[in-house]
């Protein structure tokens, strides 16, 4: 009734009433059906465009606890429960294997320095392990000239390979420049 226009609602009611009564269903019934039907089209005033709308996991009769206060707070907040443990989560597992830090690619990613507190902050297409051997690994090449060789060169500073970790991914290569500028941005006002 809500989706619909409020000059069929009379029509979509007389039509309601049919089929109930087809379907064999009792007349106080039906009169329930329509009178609630009647009223909540009439009572129902607030818009949903006001509302909040969150969904939280169902966890029993706490949810409904957590549902009330949170009405309380706003009246305006509209929380629908979802379950937990559906049918995938029952009998599907996730089938691929974790890909290992080494063979992931696309992605923006930090090598601590051993011996301060500055990292170096990278992007990549390839495989980390690929990358890696480009840049020199566990060495760092005489003639690189990347931000991680320089601060080798200048002074007697090791990176610390073990310690990689991957800020962001990201398919887009202009998208991928930008978020690793922006990491280096962030690194550096830290």
């Amino acid at each position: 009734m809500k989706l619909s226009s409020p000059q069929l609602h009379n029509e979509i009611l007389d039509q309601l009433t049919s089929i109930l009564k087809i379907n064999s269903y009792p007349s106080s019934f039906i009169r329930s059906v329509i009178n609630y039907q009647r009223i909540n089209n009439n009572s129902n005033v607030r818009s949903r465009e006001n509302n909040k709308f969150y969904s939280l996991t169902y966890i029993g009769q706490s949810s409904f606890i957590i549902n009330n206060i949170l009405k309380k707070l706003d009246s305006r907040i509209c929380i629908a429960f979802r379950n937990f443990n559906t049918v995938q989560t029952q009998f599907f597992s996730k089938l691929k294997d974790p890909i290992p830090l080494l063979q992931k690619t696309k992605l923006i990613y930090k090598i601590p320095c051993s011996n301060c507190p500055l990292s170096y902050v990278g992007e990549t297409l390839q495989h980390l392990s690929v990358r890696f051997l480009s840049i020199g690994g566990m060495k760092v090449n005489k003639n690189d000239n990347t931000a991680l060789a320089v601060h080798a060169r200048e002074f007697p500073h090791k990176f610390n390979f073990e310690k990689i970790s991957i800020l962001a991914y990201e398919e887009n290569i202009k998208k991928r420049l930008l978020r690793e500028f922006i990491w280096k941005y962030v690194i550096i006002m830290l």
